[in-house]
C-alpha cells in the first residue's frame, strides 16, 4: 500500500528517504478540524446503522477535500477529522487550510453512490503554530503526527466556539496569515474571553 495515499507528495517523500528524514521535527503547522454539530441529536433520532453509515460518508468527503488541499489526515476525533497543513510557508499553510475548509465536497448535502443525500451541520476551527510533526515510532506502532500547544489549543477552541454558538472559527493568528484577498470576504467578530480562558488563543 502506498504512503502517498494517506500523506501529501512532499511529506510522503520525506517519510520514504527514511527515519533521519521521517524524523520529528519543530515545523510550522496549520490545523483544521472539521466536526458535526448536533451529533448527539442525530444519533438518538436515527437508526444506529444510518448513523453510522453517515458519519462514514462525511468523513470520506471532508478526507477527500483535505487531500485536495495538500493537507495530511491526522487523526478521527469521535465524530470529527483533523487535519494538518505542513508542505510550504505559512501563509500557503493557511490558504490550503482555509480553502479546504471551503471546499464544496463536504458542504451542504452529501450524496453517497446510492442517491442518498445527507444534510450535515458543520462546525470548523483553524489554528495556526509551531508543532512537533513527523513519524512517532513507539516499537510497535508509528503514527504520522503533530503534537504542540497550537494542537492542545483547538479543543479548547472547539469548546468555547460551541458554548458561543459559532460554526466558523479561527483564532486571531491563522486569519492574519490569509491573503488580503481572502480576509476581506470574512465577517468576523472576535468571541468574547472570559475567565479561564487564558490559555485559549484570539479566536475569531
Amino acid at each position: 500500500m502506498s504512503i502517498s495515499r494517506f500523506l501529501p507528495e512532499g511529506v510522503a517523500s520525506e517519510v520514504a528517504r527514511g527515519d533521519e528524514a521521517a524524523e520529528a521535527a519543530e515545523r510550522h503547522a496549520c490545523l483544521l478540524l472539521v466536526d458535526i454539530r448536533g451529533f448527539s441529536a442525530l444519533i438518538q433520532s436515527r437508526p444506529s446503522h444510518e448513523v453510522i453509515g453517515d458519519l462514514m460518508v462525511f468523513r470520506r468527503f471532508v478526507h477527500e477535500a483535505v487531500s485536495r488541499h495538500n493537507g495530511i489526515f491526522d487523526k478521527y476525533l469521535g465524530n470529527g477529522v483533523l487535519a494538518v497543513f505542513l508542505c510550504g510557508t505559512p501563509e500557503r499553510l493557511a490558504a490550503q487550510a482555509f480553502e479546504a475548509a471551503c471546499d464544496p465536497a463536504p458542504i451542504g448535502y452529501l450524496e453517497e453512490p446510492r442517491g442518498r443525500t445527507i444534510r450535515c451541520s458543520r462546525h470548523y476551527d483553524t489554528h495556526c503554530g509551531f508543532a512537533l510533526a513527523g513519524v512517532f515510532y513507539d516499537g510497535e506502532r508509528a503514527e504520522f503526527t503533530a503534537l504542540g500547544p497550537a494542537m492542545n489549543a483547538l479543543p479548547r477552541m472547539e469548546r468555547r466556539s460551541k458554548e458561543a454558538n459559532i460554526g466558523v472559527v479561527m483564532s486571531k493568528r491563522f486569519l492574519c496569515l490569509l491573503p488580503p484577498s481572502i480576509r476581506t470576504l470574512i465577517d468576523t467578530r472576535p468571541v468574547e474571553r472570559r475567565p479561564g480562558d487564558e490559555q485559549l488563543p484570539d479566536i475569531l
